[in-house]
């Protein structure tokens, strides 16, 4: 839980990234977060704040029919996310009405470094019923990588999924692993790989993957919008006259993304992040366009 130690509640803000929803929690001064490892909490990479009364949460932007609810498990909570740019922003106890126990994804809050919170471990993997990976049912990635093996994951709830071609995501990876704290990333909790376009299988109904396009619109970060787990980086093929309207550097910096399908390693099957060398990457912070807080 948040740490208690005696000081006044601060009033927080916070938002999911496409500003549909946002709202205001008081707590006191974040410095310790709960990090649950059941399935859910690991694919969606969540942080947890637990506030105290519900009368200390407060909706400024939307409502709370705004928010895509998802359940799993003993069905105890509803986890809330948008269904727009697919942020988790909230779960409630949905076992007793008269308890309705809020804890908010500290993700969402504004200008938080969460990277500097201290993370109590919440071991709900262990709890039952127990969570079973749904098994990968697409078409496998065009090219395979020498001495690589095929990965596979999905989301939570399985209806998209992904299929990797890689060199062994383990101890042993050398290439780049990374954190990004920009805007997107710092809510959604991504770590993310940046395999061939020709190595990656992004597989599910069209209706089931949510796409959101911010920043310079160039990509589209795709989420499963039944469970809104975030899955992957996949490039927009732009028209070829707004191609033309791009800068020299710009048009090279596209050029370079097309061939490209980033991957989020969270969903992937049998991967030990503390077994990887995750960089923390500050430099998307600072591109442009700026984002500006609701």
């Amino acid at each position: 839980m948040v740490d208690v130690s005696p000081q006044s509640l601060k009033t927080y803000r916070g938002n999911c990234h496409c500003k549909l929803f946002v709202y205001e929690v008081e707590l006191p001064i974040i410095t310790t977060v709960d990090e649950c490892n059941c399935s859910l909490c690991f694919k969606r990479g969540f942080l947890w704040a637990v506030v105290s009364t519900p009368d200390q949460f407060r909706i400024i932007k939307g409502d709370k029919n705004a928010l895509t609810s998802y359940s799993w498990g003993s069905m105890a909570r509803h986890y809330k996310f948008c269904p727009h740019c697919g942020t988790g922003v909230l779960s409630r106890s949905i076992i007793s009405p008269a308890d309705p126990s809020i804890a908010i994804n500290v993700h969402s809050i504004q200008d938080l470094d969460t990277w500097s919170l201290d993370r109590t471990p919440i071991d709900g993997a262990a709890l039952d019923p127990k969570y079973t990976h749904t098994s990968y049912t697409g078409p496998l990635p065009t090219e395979e990588v020498d001495s690589g093996k095929v990965y596979t994951g999905s989301c939570h709830c399985g209806r998209v999924q992904v299929a990797l071609s890689s060199k062994p995501i383990d101890e042993t990876f050398a290439e780049p692993v990374g954190e990004c704290n920009c805007s997107i990333c710092e809510r959604n909790a991504y770590v993310w790989i940046w395999p061939l376009s020709v190595n990656v299988v992004l597989h599910g109904k069209e209706d089931d993957v949510g796409r959101y396009l911010c920043g310079r619109r160039v990509v589209a970060k795709t989420f499963c919008r039944v469970c809104g787990v975030p899955l992957t980086n996949k490039p927009v093929q732009l028209p070829e006259g707004q191609v033309m309207g791009l800068t020299d550097e710009e048009r090279k910096g596209y050029e370079m993304i097309k061939l490209t399908h980033p991957v989020n390693v969270r969903v992937l099957e049998n991967i030990h992040l503390t077994k990887l060398d995750v960089m923390r990457l500050t430099a998307g912070r600072d591109l442009p366009p700026t984002y500006v807080n609701p």
